[in-house]
């Protein structure tokens, strides 16, 4: 737990106020849909790979569960209870209400808090809302137009890096290879794109499950960090919104658009 949760605490408090005061707000949905992850063309998204690569254990098996921060992302025995996903205080909700659809920064924050709460590496700036939205806008040219995972991966591998972290290299990884995320996992949380339904926007259940049926003009593009998972129930554990949620391994397949391992610059493990 960072030495600052306390002022992250405040923030996420304000945020949720902002986000259960939107609910029900066609015009605020609306921009939401319009600021989120703008899905990308075959040839914006990045190719396979960008050196150097992370180090992976491919041929070990990976263990039955992987939760390295022992995030209280489980199911309830209620029904009322597992319909609500798990707030964890070490993840702030940084921006991503309303008409801010900054969800690429705020996962790749999210997957440097996990890199820093996990001793890959040292000193990590505490992440604000502010600053996030204004490094979302300095990357779309102060507009409400969402990334591309090529958008992203690229400013973070700049010298002036994301939210106060650097990366010098990324894999990407097949989400349809359940063994491959895990083996990338245990290395590090993935930066993870995926297409959801509206409704998650504003009300977030604990298990993703959903299924689109056709051509479902109510599914979105959004990006979270993944940092685990529960092999009894054969389940991914993501970070998005300053809660932790289930995906299950076969949803994510399926609606899973991009997952990305990265190196950051100063990490422990070089």
């Amino acid at each position: 737990m960072s030495p600052n949760t306390s002022s992250w605490f405040t923030g996420l408090r304000f945020s949720m106020h902002l986000r259960r005061s939107a609910a029900g707000s066609a015009a605020v949905l609306g921009a939401v849909l319009l600021a989120g992850l703008t899905p990308a063309a075959a040839s914006e998204r990045p190719p396979v790979a960008s050196s150097p690569t992370p180090h992976t254990a491919i041929g070990r098996r990976p263990p039955a569960n992987y939760n390295p921060l022992n995030l209280e992302a489980h199911r309830s025995p209620t029904a009322a209870s597992r319909a609500v996903a798990h707030y964890d205080w070490s993840y702030p909700l940084l921006g991503n209400v309303g008409a801010v659809g900054n969800c690429t920064i705020a996962a790749a924050t999210s997957v440097a808090i996990t890199a820093h709460l996990t001793g890959t590496i040292g000193k990590f700036p505490t992440p604000t809302a502010a600053r996030a939205v204004a490094t979302w806008r300095g990357l779309n040219g102060d507009t409400s137009d969402g990334l591309t995972d090529a958008q992203v991966l690229a400013a973070w591998e700049t010298p002036a890096g994301i939210m106060g972290s650097r990366i010098k290299g990324w894999t990407q990884v097949d989400l349809r290879n359940v063994v491959a995320v895990k083996h990338a996992l245990l290395q590090g949380a993935l930066y993870t794109d995926v297409t959801i339904p509206q409704a998650y926007l504003l009300s977030t259940p604990l298990v993703w499950d959903a299924q689109r049926a056709g051509a479902d003009d109510d599914w979105v593009a959004h990006a979270v960090a993944l940092v685990g998972w529960i092999g009894a129930t054969r389940e991914f554990i993501a970070v998005t919104w300053g809660q932790t949620v289930l995906l299950p391994y076969a949803w994510l397949a399926t609606y899973g658009e991009g997952a990305y391992a990265v190196s950051f610059v100063g990490a422990r493990r070089d």
